[in-house]
Formats: C-alpha cells, sequence, structure tokens
C-alpha cells in the first residue's frame, strides 16, 4: 500500500463524529479513510500495510480500526479504518462511494444519496495529503466489505438463525434444582427488566412455566452499569461434566516458524450463537422479581459451556491448520500478506456457513 502526497491547500470539508468526538477531513482524492494511532496503538506491533509518502518516507500503520459514525445523516456508518501515522483522520473516497455520500462544498454540506439529508461542516484549507491505495490494500478492504454479513450487530438486532447443528446439552442428575426470587436495590431491578426485555426481543430467552428455577445474580460492568446473569452453581452441580478437550496454546506455537501476518478474531456474544437443545431450554430457568425466564441459546454460567463452543469452532474451522481456535477466539497466522488474503477468506467462508457471527470492535487484522 502506498500514500502519494498531494501537497495542495485546497478547501476541503471538515465533519465532526459525535460519538468517537473526531473531526474527519473529507476528501475525495484520498482512496481510503485512515485515523491516527492512539498511544496504545502506537506501541502495538507495525502492520506490513505501509504507507509511503510522495518523498518515499515510510508511514507506519497499525492494523485496522472499526468505528460506527454519526456525522448527523440520522443512521449510522460503520466503517473499518487503516490506523495510520497521519496528523488527522481522513474520510476518503472508498467509505463516501460505499455510503453514497456526496460533498457540496458550497452548502459545505455533506448529503445522503439514500435519505437526502444533509449534515453540515466547516471548510478547512488543511494540506494534510490525500492518500492513494495500491490494489493490494483495496483487496484487503474489499475482503472485509464483501463479508460485512459475517460482522452483523447482533447487539441491535433479532439474533439470526444459525446453520449448525452443535446445541448445549444440560444431562443432570437429581431432581430439578429450585430457588426463591432475591429481592433487588431499584436500579438494579430497572437493569434487569431492561436487559430481560432486550433478550426477549431478541429470541434469546422467553418467559417460562419450568419446575428449575436458578436465582438471579447482577454483575457490575466496567463502565458501571448492571448485567443480569444466573446463579447456575447449584445446576452445575448437578451437570455431568463434558470431556471434550480445550485447547491448549502451546499446541500452536510450532506452526507460528517463519509466520509474518497476523489476525485475531473474536465471536460476538459467543454463548448466545448456540441453540439450547430443546429439552433442556427449561433447565436454565432463572427465577426474578418479576418473573421466571428460560433460555432459548446458550448462557453465560454454564458448566460444559467452553466445551460446546469449542467443539463448535472445530467442527466449523476442520481442516484450516493456518487457525488456532480456542474456544471462541481465533488467530490467523500466514507467511505473506497475499497468502493471509487467501486464509481469511477461507475462515470467513467457513464462519458465514455456519451462521457465526464476529465483534468488530475485538478483531484486529493483518498485524
Amino acid at each position: 500500500m502506498a500514500a502519494d502526497v498531494k501537497g495542495q491547500n485546497n478547501c476541503r470539508l471538515v465533519i465532526h463524529d459525535r460519538p468517537s468526538g473526531l473531526k474527519f477531513l473529507v476528501d475525495t482524492g484520498a482512496d481510503i479513510s485512515v485515523v491516527p494511532p492512539s498511544s496504545a496503538e502506537r506501541c502495538k506491533p507495525k502492520s506490513l500495510l505501509n504507507l509511503l509518502a510522495a518523498n518515499s518516507t515510510k508511514i507506519n500503520t497499525y492494523g485496522t480500526g472499526n468505528l460506527s459514525l454519526n456525522i448527523g445523516l440520522r443512521r449510522i456508518f460503520p466503517w473499518s479504518f487503516i490506523i495510520a501515522d497521519v496528523s488527522r483522520p481522513i474520510l476518503g473516497a472508498d467509505f463516501l462511494t460505499h455510503y453514497g455520500i456526496i460533498i457540496d462544498l458550497k452548502s459545505k454540506c455533506l448529503k445522503d444519496q439514500q435519505t437526502t439529508l444533509t449534515s453540515t461542516g466547516k471548510i478547512s484549507t488543511d494540506n494534510t495529503p490525500s492518500i492513494t491505495a495500491l490494489k493490494l490494500s483495496l483487496n484487503f478492504n474489499d475482503l472485509i466489505r464483501e463479508y460485512n454479513d459475517v460482522f452483523d450487530d447482533v447487539e441491535r438486532s433479532p439474533i439470526k438463525i444459525q446453520s449448525h447443528n452443535v446445541t448445549h446439552v444440560i444431562q443432570a442428575k437429581g431432581p430439578p434444582v429450585g430457588a426463591k426470587a432475591r429481592r433487588l436495590a431499584s436500579d438494579k431491578l430497572i437493569a434487569a427488566k431492561q436487559e430481560f426485555q432486550n433478550l426477549i426481543h431478541k429470541g434469546i430467552c422467553s418467559p417460562s412455566t419450568s419446575c428449575w428455577a436458578s436465582p438471579l445474580v447482577m454483575v457490575k460492568k466496567s463502565d458501571g452499569s448492571w448485567r443480569p446473569y444466573g446463579d447456575y452453581r447449584a445446576l452445575n452441580a448437578q451437570t455431568i461434566p463434558d470431556k471434550y478437550p480445550i485447547r491448549h496454546i502451546h499446541d500452536f506455537t510450532s506452526y507460528l516458524h517463519r509466520k509474518t501476518v497476523f489476525t485475531t478474531l473474536d465471536l460476538k456474544r459467543a454463548c448466545h450463537q448456540v441453540p439450547m437443545h430443546e429439552e433442556d431450554k427449561q433447565k436454565t430457568a432463572i427465577i426474578t422479581p418479576f418473573g421466571l425466564f428460560q433460555f432459548n441459546f446458550m448462557t453465560f454460567g454454564l458448566r460444559n459451556a467452553a466445551q460446546t463452543m469449542q467443539r463448535l469452532m472445530d467442527n466449523a474451522l476442520q481442516g484450516l491448520d493456518f487457525c488456532f481456535v480456542y474456544i471462541d477466539d481465533l488467530l490467523i497466522a500466514s507467511s505473506s500478506l497475499e497468502e493471509h488474503l487467501d486464509h481469511l477468506k477461507h475462515v470467513f467462508d467457513r464462519l458465514r456457513k455456519f451462521g457465526l457471527v464476529l465483534n468488530r470492535d475485538k478483531c484486529v487484522f493483518a498485524v
């Protein structure tokens, strides 16, 4: 990948992304969209996708970063940006073309062809150089966009139907476990109701008449909000262990010799991509102050969940020796960028075939 520095002080539009606070220079002369690295990203290994200035000065890159832009056009624009040593973020022709965005410098605005809405920005005479990408880098970005369905937003949409046949089975010994509903403080109660309403909307759980009942426990997340989980200790004590082997990281290190390009992939809420065995849904029931709910998909805290996930991923990626799977985390290692593009295509094909979805925010490409 190379960059052609065009040292011209042309008037260009600057648009503000509300979630990130970044001010993007909108440049039709730039083939690709880039963002500068954070201090933490600058400490990461440099990517093989290098940019070159017109004077052959090397511009380091650090893989890709996924952002969902809100630029005042009443819809969200997810995009995979190249993280590069540039002075400011740039929205290039790849982004503008993909979403049908038109620049109107006279009116100082962007126009969305899909909705005909406009977003006003500011005019700048910034001399940040435009970026020209060679075919290889375009192939890489085009590959990610070609498999955009593999990066569906599970958080916002009803969960998609999986095409794999792996289900989570609970073989329990002994009578059904039962518990009484635990009282919750007002903030925890509100959070629990909202989350269960969301889970029901997605089809992940549903109201239950089960004779099984595990208590609800609220866990504080890093952002200070609350997330409900089932306290499945009593159920797990009765569950017969699944002996399916979990992969060991040392088994893969010998394969990494002479590998130079790496991608890590992470499934989006991996548990919720595995259906529960029909007869065992009732065993997942959680009792709350506002009702009893059972899960249609595997949920957090169940015994043997890791083994079920490993079994699914081994089935999905069987025969792809360049891809190492540890439960729901994938590492792809290749000897060259060209080979890596081919490897990614094979992995994405398998994930698409099995109906599995990745978490864009936790994937790191081609470092």
